[in-house]
């Protein structure tokens, strides 16, 4: 069995090309993209990583939403062996400066404009206390429109428009195919026992943790996952996304918190996994209780991150009929 995930996503989008790989809900209306197509956005953003110079070993970081683009960043690094720095949305300025400089990113991804804030206008205003940042790639809901950051000395590009102009190698890109050891992650702890501490994990390491939660949790090609954590945190990338892609079934995506339209897409795309805090469970309870219609194929839904109210727990599972497991 391979340990790299990106061979397991090459052969999903061989084998099954038309199968659902995301389903994105986005504020207005849901895109969904297939293997084939997740295969070939990060085709085109690998092949932008590497005219940008970015090299085997190298920290690509990115500040983006629960979104396709998000996941597709994530597989166009992992397959070029440079190591992915997811950064959680809730990060400022002080948590950046830290983070971006520790990193010692080039290249940043950043999201325009989300929940209000100006992520890419952020970021770009560090440029005096980030002298190794060189890029910054800025993912806009519609790329035609709004200005891009001004800054004195970072190149800020359009995400789309500079992976329609990048020249698209293939053989290129499988042949920085990444070792089965090699880094994969950097991601940094939360800093509440004192300064963030940066943790590598390898290609291998984060495939074993999928693998063993699978196992344990009886997962299989008929789940569908929906994980509403932020990719950016560990719950999010390893129990949704990466998880997902092992088993190669459909991820639903939510960028913004809503337990209304999470349960509809529950049931609308037959959710039947869900890994979250256990307050996203409560507000399921909560939103079912109140008249919403549960979605009948959620069959479990691990809290995790903090214990689980016992009543909260037993509550659930009369109310969404499906079974808790405190992680």
């Amino acid at each position: 069995m391979t340990r790299r995930i990106t061979d397991v996503v090459a052969a999903l989008a061989r084998r099954t090309p038309n199968d659902h790989a995301i389903i994105d809900i986005r504020e207005h209306g849901v895109a969904v993209w297939t293997w084939e197509k997740l295969w070939r956005e990060s085709s085109r953003i690998a092949a932008l990583l590497l005219r940008l110079g970015v090299e085997p070993g190298e920290v690509v970081a990115y500040q983006l939403p629960n979104s396709r683009e998000f996941v597709a960043v994530t597989l166009a690094a992992l397959r070029i062996g440079a190591v992915c720095c997811p950064l959680p949305a809730i990060f400022r300025e002080h948590e950046l400066t830290f983070v971006l400089s520790r990193s010692r990113a080039r290249v940043v991804f950043a999201a325009d404009v989300f929940r209000g804030r100006h992520h890419a206008l952020e970021i770009a205003s560090l440029e005096g206390q980030l002298p190794l940042l060189q890029h910054l790639i800025v993912v806009k809901e519609n790329d035609q429109r709004g200005a891009l950051p001004v800054t004195r000395r970072i190149t800020c590009v359009r995400l789309y428009r500079a992976v329609r102009s990048a020249s698209l190698n293939l053989t290129e890109i499988d042949q920085r195919r990444p070792a089965e050891d090699f880094p994969a992650q950097l991601l940094f702890t939360s800093g509440t026992s004192g300064v963030p501490k940066g943790v590598i994990h390898r290609h291998d390491v984060l495939m074993n943790a999928a693998t063993l939660h699978v196992a344990q949790l009886g997962l299989d090609t008929g789940d569908r996952i929906f994980v509403p954590s932020p990719l950016a945190h560990q719950t999010g990338f390893l129990y949704g996304m990466w998880v997902a892609w092992l088993l190669g079934v459909p991820q639903i995506l939510q960028a913004v918190w809503d337990p209304g339209r999470a349960v509809r897409m529950l049931r609308e795309w037959h959710g039947t996994f869900t890994q979250a805090a256990p307050t996203f469970l409560a507000d399921l309870v909560r939103t079912v209780q109140a008249g919403v219609r549960a979605p009948s194929t959620l069959r479990l839904f691990v809290p995790t991150g903090a214990t689980v109210p016992r009543t909260l727990a037993q509550e659930a599972e009369r109310v969404l009929h499906c079974q808790i497991c405190g992680a």
